[in-house]
């Protein structure tokens, strides 16, 4: 019978740095932007002065927290099987020149099934049944994004993650940079502020900050990528453009 897995110390390096990136960087990260008192640090507020409900908040981090507990553990479980054998462990083996080329990469990959697969929840005729959830949140906070429905936590935010590095396996630290990445950017778009001390606050037009993702929230329409090229070559970010447009000439016309 073929083992499960190549090695016992590589599945538990690799479900190691996996946990443990998701903790420090969807939960820490996600509790502290969570834990900001409402009112203060407004200037950074994308919709300022604007929450949303006490109890929806509520409500997330109890669905969230309890789905992680499940989820989690079983996704390192089933990605210890079918990825583990075809990383690399040999802390020789790893570049940052390689780890960069791929992060690259999976990015490519993820926001190509982010965007159509979450365009694709917004069709009138799937949209109330999925994800409605998610849009409960008009004004996103943290927690909101891991809020939604499960069949959506599995086949849009699960699927656009790992697509990369399955169909293109490199280095355990490559995945583990990846991982930590992925879960930083997708608290940080649904935070409601816009830091200037967030790496994603200087991506410009590549990724445009939260702001963007906010606006979807907002807006309940458009800005269906994670980064701009999907949007932008179909067209689905036309709305927000021209909503910046109107915001700059508003802040020009101030001064």
């Amino acid at each position: 019978m073929t083992p499960l897995f190549s090695s016992s110390s590589n599945v538990t390096e690799f479900a190691g740095l996996t946990a443990l990136a998701h903790v420090v960087f969807f939960w820490v990260h996600g509790l502290l932007l969570l834990a900001v008192p409402r009112g203060s640090l407004e200037q950074y507020k994308i919709q300022p002065a604007k929450y949303p409900p006490s109890d929806l908040v509520r409500q997330a981090v109890i669905h969230v927290g309890l789905g992680h507990l499940v989820a989690v553990p079983a996704g390192i479980y089933v990605l210890s099987i079918v990825l583990v054998p075809r990383l690399s462990f040999a802390p020789a083996e790893f570049s940052w020149f390689a780890c960069c080329l791929y992060l690259v990469l999976y990015h490519v990959l993820f926001d190509t099934w982010f965007y159509w697969t979450h365009r694709a929840l917004h069709h009138p005729s799937i949209y109330k049944y999925i994800h409605k959830q998610h849009h409960q949140f008009y004004i996103p906070v943290a927690i909101a994004a891991g809020y939604a429905h499960p069949l959506e936590d599995l086949f849009v935010n699960a699927g656009s993650t790992v697509i990369g590095p399955l169909l293109f396996p490199s280095h355990v630290w490559t995945w583990a940079i990846y991982y930590a990445v992925r879960m930083h950017e997708t608290v940080d778009a649904h935070s409601g502020f816009d830091f200037p001390w967030s790496p994603w606050h200087y991506t410009g037009w590549f990724h445009g900050g939260a702001s963007r993702h906010d606006w979807h929230h907002s807006h309940q329409m458009g800005n269906y990528g994670g980064f701009f090229f999907w949007d932008w070559l179909c067209g689905t970010d036309v709305g927000f453009r021209r909503w910046q447009r109107k915001q700059m000439m508003g802040h020009e016309g101030a001064t």
